[in-house]
């Protein structure tokens, strides 16, 4: 999938409720990162609590979506929450309520394997 912009953050029908957290939808990876450095521990913590009870359902819905093609705006942007959620579980799981993320996350750089090797 590539990082391209999304025209709309809209998600589908049965997860409007969701919608308030629509700033979590980001396609880059990079950028994705900074947000959850840049915003507070309790605020991760209230994405995190908030989106949770709805992982299952999330899910559910995420496995009927074809891979094989294209997907509609809306079935990305969910996939985009999910990804975020997964993102922040570990802070939220492993640090709080610390007052602060850790030193290392901002300096985080995502690595990707290749035929090659190691690259980023």
């Amino acid at each position: 999938m590539s990082a391209k912009a999304l025209s709309s953050k809209k998600l589908p029908a049965g997860f409007g409720e969701l919608q308030v957290w629509e700033n979590w939808i980001e396609p880059d990876e990079m950028k994705r990162a900074e947000r959850q450095v840049s915003v507070s521990v309790g605020d991760l913590g209230d994405f995190y609590r908030a989106l949770l009870p709805h992982a299952g359902d999330i899910y559910d819905y995420l496995a009927e979506v074809p891979l094989d093609q294209d997907m509609k705006e809306e079935d990305l942007s969910l996939l985009l929450l999910a990804v975020a959620l997964a993102e922040v579980a570990d802070g939220v799981e492993f640090y709080a309520p610390a007052a602060n993320a850790p030193e290392a996350l901002p300096r985080m750089v995502p690595l990707h394997d290749s035929v090659l090797g190691w690259r980023h």
